[in-house]
C-alpha cells in the first residue's frame, strides 16, 4: 500500500532548485518583502521560521508589548479622567461655582450641554452654560418705607444743604476727587 503521505523529497532539476534557493534568499533579505515571507512562513512552516527569522519575531514581540503598553496608559489616562470628572460633578453640586449653586436637575441639563458641546470638562462647561442659562434674576425686594418728607441724597461727603450753596465748587471738587481716584487705581 503506498504512503499517502506526500513525499519530502521533489526531484527538481538542480538549476530550478538553486534559482528557487537565490530568489529565496533574496526575497527573504529584501526590506520591502521580508514581512510578507515572514507571516507566510509562520503559516506554512511555523516550525522553520523560529530563528530565521529573529529580528521579525523580535519585532513582533516589541509591538505586542507596545500595544499592551498603550492600552494601559489609555485605560490609566481614562479611569483618571473619569476620576477628575467625578469630582468636579461633586464639587458642583456640594460647592457650586462662582457663587452659583447647581442642583441634580441643573446638572443634567449641564451634561446634555456638555455632550451637545462635546466638553468634558465639568468646570469649563458650568461657566459657559450658565453664561447662556443665567440663574433667574431674584425678584425685588421689600419697598423701603419713607416718611412724609424726602431728604435729598448726598453728594460726596456733603450734603444737600452744603451742595446747594455752592454747587459749582462741590461739583469741581468732587470731579477733582474722581481724577485723583481714577489716577491712583493706575498706578
Amino acid at each position: 500500500m503506498p504512503d499517502p503521505r506526500p513525499s519530502r523529497q521533489r526531484n527538481f532539476n538542480p538549476d530550478v532548485a538553486e534559482n528557487l534557493a537565490t530568489l529565496f534568499h533574496q526575497l527573504t533579505h529584501n526590506p520591502k518583502t521580508r514581512r510578507q515571507i515572514y507571516e507566510a512562513m509562520k503559516v506554512g512552516a511555523p516550525e522553520q521560521v523560529r530563528g530565521v527569522f529573529a529580528d521579525m519575531e523580535v519585532e513582533d514581540q516589541l509591538a505586542t508589548d507596545r500595544k499592551k503598553r498603550e492600552e494601559d496608559d489609555n485605560k490609566r489616562l481614562l479611569d483618571s479622567h473619569l476620576s477628575r470628572m467625578a469630582q468636579q460633578r461633586q464639587a458642583l453640586l456640594s460647592e457650586g461655582l462662582n457663587g452659583r449653586t447647581y442642583s441634580e436637575e441643573d446638572l443634567k441639563k449641564l451634561e446634555e450641554y456638555m455632550q451637545r458641546k462635546n466638553l468634558s470638562d465639568y468646570n469649563d462647561g458650568a461657566v459657559l452654560w450658565s453664561h447662556e442659562n443665567p440663574p433667574p434674576a431674584p425678584g425685588p425686594g421689600p419697598i423701603p418705607d419713607h416718611g412724609a418728607t424726602f431728604e435729598f441724597p448726598t453728594v460726596g461727603n456733603l450734603s444737600f444743604k452744603d451742595f446747594a450753596a455752592n454747587p459749582t465748587g462741590a461739583a469741581r471738587n468732587m470731579a477733582h476727587q474722581v481724577i485723583t481716584e481714577i489716577a491712583r487705581a493706575r498706578r
